[in-house]
């Protein structure tokens, strides 16, 4: 589903509108670092997941720059293990993979491919006019809220700013709700356990 929350411009010209306040009294960088705080604010809640196709040469591939944690690998559809790195497995077709501080490496290595992630990520800051938050659609009104709630603070309406955030606290709560769902209804693929890593111990340095 394509991304048609407001753009980093209109959702400034969303909060210029909003503010009933001289538009000169907050500054262009206060409006986009208001926005961009609540983004901030939005990704700590840690739901948030999507799916990502990365090519892979010589058995390595990047993983995404909001990568928090993977959830699932596949490769031709088939769920691939997490392994571990020193693990000899042989073969033409992955069957495991490990993580490379900002790569992925695939068990056999494959020369050239695709393998599909499903990762846990954070919405990245907006930087261009026409960014869009990396957030499912039809939440974007709460950045306007707490940007016009922190503008009106700046200004000294402390009852503006708690009514703005309050509207805010109460979308961020309907959004957590909804990736709930989404995380709890999500199918946990199985484990081919034969590759699986063990578990490390404080002797492991002898093995």
């Amino acid at each position: 589903m394509p991304n048609t929350n407001r753009t980093f411009k209109e959702l400034q010209d969303a909060v210029k509108s909003e503010m009933q306040l001289d538009p000169g009294l907050i500054s262009d960088l206060e409006r986009q670092t208001f926005i961009n705080n609540a983004i901030a604010d939005v990704g700590g809640i840690g739901l948030f997941e999507k799916p990502a196709t990365l090519a892979v040469v010589n058995g390595l591939a990047s993983l995404p720059d909001d990568l928090v944690d993977i959830i699932d690998v596949f490769y031709d559809g088939t769920p691939l293990t997490p392994v571990q790195r020193a693990q000899k497995l042989t073969g033409t077709t992955p069957v495991g993979y490990t993580i490379n501080y900002n790569s992925i490496e695939t068990y056999p290595q494959i020369a050239t491919g695709n393998i599909d992630v499903y990762y846990a990520y954070r919405p990245a800051p907006l930087v261009l006019d026409t960014d869009r938050p990396d957030i499912p659609n039809g939440f974007d009104k709460m950045f306007v809220d707490w940007a016009v709630g922190h503008a009106h603070r700046k200004n000294g309406n402390i009852g503006l700013y708690r009514e703005y955030v309050s509207a805010y606290m109460e979308t961020k709560a309907t959004l957590m709700s909804e990736l709930t769902r989404r995380s709890n209804s999500r199918v946990t693929m199985p484990y081919n356990t034969e590759y699986m890593a063990t578990p490390s111990t404080p002797f492991d340095f002898l093995l």
